[in-house]
């Protein structure tokens, strides 16, 4: 599992991708046993969730926010938030506090889908993804890379081709290995396409 800070047990909804959440210890704990699987041979992979984020992420907040006061030009932008206009596209869900409002999530009310449309969202991701890779990880283990666009099994390839490139660009020889429960072979040999180097 993810092991960031989240509200879950099962940390799929990430709420800061820069620290380790407080059940498994810290930042410094992490290093630590980096240093350790070093001394060893040992590479550290670990879960990483570039498809979408918790609730309580501060700028799914702010997003919200800033939507239910007419803004989409914002933190919007980081999601997929629209106006609701009586049709409930699929994996959408009602705002909360604003019934006016909709955005993408396809898990669950509490996990909203990060849109890969915006250059914004995609330098963030980038940058979260340097984070751990310049604290020594070997590679990821990515979240649901079926659903970086909801069904849509060439778009969410382009998005991983993206990330594995981006990520090639911090440490070469970075491994990569998707989960994609697709029964469908064909997509699973789009999402190969990528050049990431396993899915499961």
């Amino acid at each position: 599992s993810p092991m960031m800070p989240s509200p879950s047990y099962h940390k799929y909804d990430v709420k800061d991708y820069y620290n380790i959440d407080p059940q498994f210890g810290t930042l410094d704990d992490f290093d630590q046993l980096i240093a350790e699987c070093d001394k060893r041979g040992i590479d550290v992979i670990i879960d990483f969730v570039p498809n979408h984020c918790s609730n309580e992420h501060p700028w799914f907040k702010k997003a919200l926010a800033q939507a239910e006061k007419g803004n989409f030009d914002g933190y919007a932008k980081y999601f997929n938030i629209i106006k609701n206009n009586g049709d409930y596209p699929l994996g959408y869900n009602l705002d909360p506090n604003d019934n006016n409002i909709l955005y993408e999530s396809n898990f669950s009310d509490t996990m909203p889908e990060w849109n890969y449309d915006y250059q914004g969202t995609k330098d963030e991701i980038a940058k979260a993804a340097k984070f751990w890779l310049d604290r020594g990880i070997a590679g990821f283990r990515l979240d649901a890379v079926r659903y970086l666009y909801y069904e849509d099994a060439e778009r969410s390839s382009e998005v991983l081709k993206w990330f594995d490139d981006t990520c090639k660009e911090v440490k070469e020889d970075v491994y990569m290995v998707g989960e994609d429960w697709s029964t469908d072979m064909s997509e699973i040999a789009k999402m190969y396409s990528a050049g990431i180097d396993s899915l499961f």
